[in-house]
């Protein structure tokens, strides 16, 4: 079996005095998806956020390429292998084209190499017939599939999506899982 990408253990957080997450261990290996599910308020976007380095826990071990650290310690490391896309895809006031490259802007590629890139991954996702218009105009199903490739392009270790899945069909799910592990 591969070895894990990030280990995090003894995840805990409270808000207000109530504990919401007690003593959470997580692996993330490579090539594997994971769901998370779970009834309302019981904590798993404040897992995925603290995961992703955008809450802060009141106590998290995370182990990195066998390396153990407190979480103030590793977060920044966590947070160059992953990225967080939110239930609900933000735009940003541009096109499609352009909101894909985003990301690409603090890479070390240049301009040729950055198109090349864009151009790839509008392929990949189907997206090119729409490269040119304002991405904030699409549908809600588009806007998503923008928001995904401009993680996608970025070839990040882990992605976290959130997403509402009760809406969404067994197949459905399965198609987007598979989209990501090409």
């Amino acid at each position: 079996m591969n070895k894990p990408l990030l280990v995090f253990r003894e995840i805990e957080k409270s808000f207000s005095g109530s504990q919401i997450l007690c003593g959470i261990n997580l692996s993330l290996y490579p090539g594997k998806c994971i769901l998370l599910s779970g009834k309302n308020g019981v904590g798993k976007t404040t897992l995925l956020k603290i995961i992703a380095g955008l809450e802060i826990p009141d106590l998290a071990k995370i182990e990195i390429s066998g390396k153990t650290d407190c979480w103030k310690k590793a977060v920044r490391s966590v947070r160059k292998e992953i990225i967080y896309l939110h239930q609900n895809p933000i735009m940003f006031s541009s096109t499609v084209e352009l909101n894909v490259a985003y990301g690409l802007r603090f890479t070390s590629l240049n301009r040729k190499q950055r198109q090349e890139s864009v151009e790839e991954a509008l392929e990949w996702a189907g997206l090119t017939d729409v490269a040119k218009k304002h991405a904030k105009t699409l549908s809600g199903g588009v806007q998503q599939r923008v928001a995904f490739t401009r993680a996608w392009i970025l070839k990040p270790k882990v992605l976290y999506w959130m997403n509402r899945w009760p809406i969404w069909t067994t197949s459905r799910v399965k198609r987007h899982i598979n989209y990501w592990s090409e």
